[in-house]
């Protein structure tokens, strides 16, 4: 297990994220991971690793009423636990949750000081998997019933292949995949393996790194005539 000791305000972080367990140690604030990363090297696990270590020296950098603010924001947007029950986050969780999203859509310019003024409206429905127009590939189309903006994202992660129908795999075990605009409705998922199963999870993530509820679902690449 490594250990890292981070800066000011680090020790109001709470529980897990991207792999890294955040607690204080007398009185410290610190942040453990263990020594062989949960996937490979070749994922996008070290990255989101390095992004949370830089988002969380500059939460030190904030200013007393962004922290507030981050708070009140936290307090008004309880996200959920993995039994489904509200979890109320800290300020700075909120602030981490929200602003890797935006840094790894938008890069450092995503990144905000303080929370957003105004809730993400936008949400995916309808969300079709089928098989591609050619071997190999799976057609993803959803639904943006307010039309989606450029600016922000659709976020796409898969699990698989299984040998045979699986069940329902939550997005925590998918892999990332890929992001389209805000405004686009439909992806083609290419080289996969024929006459296997996937799991698909797609969301809608704003500019700012607000997200909306997953949508999974499962089909099969189109196989060899």
């Amino acid at each position: 297990m490594a250990s890292v000791l981070f800066g000011a305000g680090v020790a109001e972080m709470r529980g897990q994220i991207g792999g890294v367990i955040f607690s204080v140690w007398k009185g410290i604030g610190t942040a453990r991971r263990r020594g062989n990363p949960v996937r490979r090297m070749r994922t996008t696990q070290p990255r989101s690793r390095a992004i949370l270590g830089w988002l969380a020296r500059k939460w030190g950098t904030l200013s007393a009423a962004n922290r507030l603010l981050w708070q009140t924001w936290a307090d008004e947007h309880p996200g959920t636990d993995k039994f489904g029950n509200p979890f109320i986050m800290s300020g700075m969780n909120a602030y981490v949750q929200l602003n890797i999203r935006a840094f790894k859509m938008g890069g450092v310019g995503g990144v905000g000081d303080t929370p957003p003024v105004a809730n993400l409206v936008q949400t995916v429905v309808d969300v079709v998997a089928v098989g591609g127009a050619l071997p190999g590939e799976v057609l993803l189309t959803w639904t943006l019933p307010g039309g989606g903006v450029v600016a922000d994202f659709v976020e796409i992660r898969m699990a698989g292949p299984f040998a045979s129908p699986a069940l329902e795999k939550l997005p925590e075990e998918m892999d990332f995949l890929q992001t389209v605009a805000g405004n686009i409705v439909t992806a083609t998922i290419s080289g996969l393996v024929e006459l296997t199963n996937y799991w698909f999870g797609i969301r809608y993530v704003g500019a700012d790194g607000q997200a909306s509820n997953w949508h999974a679902k499962q089909a099969v690449p189109t196989p060899t005539p």
